[in-house]
């Protein structure tokens, strides 16, 4: 048996590396149901294996066809545009893999809270979109159910984005609103979930330190879970959406919609 060498290996190599990057393309958007575009990178993959697998007859067979493989094979440009746009399509798909739920509750917060075997405030009101003026346009509102020598408040947000090749929330950020000591049952908390400027032109979470990097844009559709944190890290949550809106009509800036907004009782 006479192996292959020369032009001949070139042209295998050529055409079983165009299978399989192909191959590899077309399941890795099969998992995102890319299915037209899945289908044309299959027909390739086999077009590519059976023409690698059976090149030396199909040279005998077809001259005209042998000159024109060999001539893409032994171009280098060819090599790179080729496996560049296959490797382009393969990056692409992953990117939504990147993209993952934040570490918050899950989807019904409400199931997650009727496990919760800790619960240091009650009452609790996410006031917002009541007047425009004001650079407090999303504040926390709520009761010490608990005498507690220590109580955090965090706040970890996240926003759905989609874009051309993946849809999905983005990976969350947290922002410290509050670390009270020495709270009394019953001693009311009131405390700004959001901040902005008087005109109301820039809105962000937290307080007025926190507008680097933690801005509300219009455009996004935000959820967020308040977590209420003990000195010996027993944890409360509570979640909420966000999406903020005009400074000219009510809902001014911001409106939320809370738990029992998204899943009643």
């Amino acid at each position: 048996m006479v192996l292959p060498s020369g032009d001949d290996l070139t042209i295998i190599l050529f055409l079983v590396g165009l299978a399989g990057t192909s191959v590899a393309t077309g399941l890795s958007l099969l998992e995102r149901k890319r299915k037209l575009v899945t289908r044309i990178l299959f027909i390739l993959t086999v077009l590519f294996g059976v023409l690698g697998g059976g090149w030396p007859w199909f040279r005998e067979l077809s001259p005209k066809l042998t000159e024109v493989v060999t001539g893409l094979a032994s171009n280098p440009v060819t090599w790179f545009v080729t496996i560049m746009v296959l490797a382009t399509l393969l990056l692409s798909s992953r990117m939504g893999d990147k993209v993952h739920s934040p570490q918050l509750p899950s989807v019904s917060p409400v199931a997650d809270r009727q496990h919760e075997s800790v619960e240091f405030v009650q009452g609790i009101i996410i006031a917002a979109g009541m007047t425009p003026q004001t650079t407090s346009p999303v504040l926390l509102i709520a009761d010490a159910k608990v005498s507690i020598a220590r109580l955090r408040i965090l706040l970890e947000y996240t926003y759905y984005s989609r874009s051309l090749n993946w849809a999905g929330w983005i990976k969350s950020r947290q922002v410290s609103l509050a670390d009270l000591r020495d709270v009394v049952k019953g001693q009311s908390i009131k405390i700004p979930v959001a901040t902005c400027k008087p005109d109301g032109s820039d809105v962000w979470w937290g307080g007025e330190n926190d507008s680097a990097g933690n801005q509300i844009q219009k455009s996004r559709k935000y959820r967020a879970v308040l977590r209420f944190i003990d000195s010996s890290n027993q944890e409360q949550t509570y979640s909420f959406l966000l999406l903020r809106t005009s400074i000219h009509e009510a809902p001014y800036i911001a409106e939320v919609f809370t738990e029992k907004d998204l899943f009643p009782a």
